[in-house]
C-alpha cells in the first residue's frame, strides 16, 4: 500500500431564474469565482477542467377547462469544474476554499494515486519471481524439472478510498479529512 497523492473535487453552482441569459450570466460568474479562488489556493490551471454544463427550460404543469397542459417555465442552469489538488493534506482546507467562493455542490475529495509507473514496474517482476517459485515447489513436488518461461498474461487491479462528506448540498466547510491509501496490485499468470 502506498499513500495517496492526489485528491480530486467537482465543484458546481447550479441557478433558476426566469431569464435564460440572466441565470446563465450569474452562473458563469459563480463558476468563474469558484475557478479563481481555486487558483489562489494553488490549484494550477492543467489541474483544473470543466465537467458539466447544462441549460434547459422547466415545463411547468397547470389545469384548464379540467385538462393538464405544459408551458414553458423557469430556465435551470448549472456548470461544474473538477480541481485536482496535489498536497493531501489541504484537502480540508480547499473544500472550504470552494463553499465560501460560492459552490453551491461540492463533491469530494476522491484521494487516488498520480503516478504508479515506477511501483508498478517493482510489482510486475515480484510476481514473476513469485510464479517462478510457486511453479519450483509445484515441479518439486511432482518430481520434476521446471522449464524455461513460454508466457505471460498480466492483469492489473489498484482499488482507492473514497470517503463521503457532503450530505448536505454543498456542504459547510472543512470537516477533518484523512488521505489513506491505495492499494496497487499486479497480477500475472506465467507459464512454463
Amino acid at each position: 500500500k502506498q499513500k495517496n497523492q492526489i485528491a480530486t473535487f467537482t465543484a458546481g453552482v447550479s441557478v433558476t431564474k426566469d431569464n435564460k441569459q440572466d441565470a446563465t450570466n450569474e452562473v458563469n460568474n459563480k463558476i468563474n469565482a469558484i475557478v479563481e479562488a481555486a487558483k489562489a489556493f494553488g490549484i494550477k490551471t492543467e489541474d483544473i477542467k470543466t465537467q458539466y454544463i447544462s441549460v434547459y427550460q422547466n415545463q411547468e404543469q397547470y389545469y384548464e377547462d379540467n385538462r393538464q397542459k405544459t408551458r414553458p417555465g423557469q430556465w435551470n442552469v448549472s456548470n461544474s469544474a473538477s480541481f485536482v489538488l496535489r498536497d493531501v493534506t489541504r484537502a480540508s482546507a480547499l473544500t472550504d476554499v470552494l463553499s465560501k467562493a460560492g459552490a453551491t455542490n461540492i463533491n469530494g475529495p476522491q484521494f487516488s494515486m498520480d503516478e504508479t509507473t515506477d511501483i508498478e514496474n517493482s510489482l510486475l517482476g515480484e510476481a514473476i519471481a513469485n510464479a517462478r517459485k510457486k511453479a519450483e515447489l509445484v515441479a518439486k513436488g511432482a518430481n520434476m524439472k521446471l522449464g524455461p518461461m513460454i508466457n505471460v498474461v498480466e492483469g492489473y487491479s489498484m482499488t482507492q478510498s473514497q470517503p463521503m462528506y457532503f450530505e448536505g448540498g454543498g456542504g459547510g466547510g472543512g470537516s477533518g479529512m484523512e488521505a489513506g491509501t491505495a492499494a496497487v496490485e499486479k497480477t500475472v499468470t506465467v507459464m512454463f
